[in-house]
């Protein structure tokens, strides 16, 4: 299979260098590019022109993100279209390398540096460069995939796309081809189970090892986040998520109370902005995921920490209990042991 590249930025003030990088997919690497101003994007006619997008965005196996000194035009939740489709990427677990203009990193440092009750200093030629900066935090602060590329020239950011591609398909070979990795998963949820049931003395549960594979799982990190936070380890909350036929119920069990916070008011937004101002303990976002019944491609899930209450959106509470219906699927349809 040929990859599908999807390219990601402002485009009006990036033409020359979205131009250059589409000849490297396609010409040199004979990728396919998906870019909009190209007509790699079906615009489908029952959503938006932003969810068209997202629509195509999936079906691409990586995401190259080019950041200039254009934010980009506001979205309806307070995102540029860029900010969301790399949101997007990251909650699909679609792999993202991102691009930052030189001299916007150079800006960053000062921004950084300057102190709160100081007067914000002047960024030649950039538009809301706050929310541009936020944005580069976002993707460093990300525990995984994090890395930032600056690039002062059009041939620069070509040789550093060409290496970066070449250093992920060695390493897609590397993996692909290794019996041990494959196995890794199942053995260390054998480990969990046993020295679960050993520290019990008790037989092995298979409905254990089960549950254990599905949320060593990366597809469900998501939920398995939620969990090592409320409970702990996974041999730990294992049971309760066993005993619990629904999503609310394993909340009540590790004692975390659920506040669903409505996107269309202040609560909202009040929401969101505690996260990007890091006042909660433990914050999680993305866009929402179109393999979870009732949520709509593109609606971003928020989930807030605080001691033991924990502040969602209607789209990440539809999320977690879609997971735990999986767990309860997927443990129900082995058979107990005799």
């Amino acid at each position: 299979m040929i990859p599908n590249v999807f390219v990601s930025s402002t485009i009006d003030d990036l033409h020359h260098l979205r131009d250059a990088v589409r000849d490297t997919i396609q010409e040199d690497l004979a990728y396919n590019p998906v870019m909009s101003e190209y007509g790699d994007v079906g615009y489908l006619p029952h959503i938006s022109v932003q969810d068209s997008c997202y629509v195509s965005l999936r079906k691409c196996q990586i995401v190259i993100v080019f950041l200039g000194k254009r934010y980009g035009s506001v979205s309806p939740n307070g995102f540029s279209v860029t900010h969301n489709e790399f949101r997007e990427a990251r909650a699909s677990g679609i792999p993202t390398i991102a691009f930052v203009d030189q001299e916007v990193l150079t800006f960053k440092k000062v921004f950084d540096s300057q102190k709160s009750d100081t007067i914000p200093p002047v960024f030649p030629g950039m538009e809301a460069p706050e929310k541009t900066f936020r944005f580069i935090q976002e993707i460093i602060d990300a525990g995984t995939n994090n890395a930032i590329i600056a690039f002062g020239k059009v041939s620069e950011a070509r040789g550093h796309l060409k290496r970066q591609l070449a250093s992920m398909f060695g390493e897609l070979l590397s993996s692909r081809y290794d019996p041990i990795k494959a196995e890794i998963k199942d053995i260390l949820s054998e480990v969990i189970t046993l020295r679960h049931e050993l520290s019990k003395n008790q037989a092995v549960d298979y409905r254990l090892l089960t549950a254990t594979r599905f949320l060593l799982d990366d597809k469900h990190k998501y939920y398995r986040d939620f969990i090592e936070y409320t409970v702990g380890p996974i041999e730990t909350a294992v049971e309760q998520l066993l005993k619990a036929k629904t999503f609310e119920e394993f909340a009540r069990l590790a004692r975390t109370e659920i506040k669903v916070v409505p996107d269309d008011n202040n609560q909202g937004i009040q929401l969101r902005d505690l996260m990007e101002g890091g006042d909660m303990i433990f914050a999680h976002s993305g866009m929402g995921m179109p393999s979870a019944p009732g949520e709509r491609s593109s609606t971003t899930y928020y989930i807030c920490f605080r001691g033991n209450r924990a502040m969602l959106n209607r789209a990440a509470l539809e999320k977690l209990s879609w997971h735990h219906e999986q767990l309860r699927l997927k443990v129900g349809s082995r058979p107990e042991p005799n």
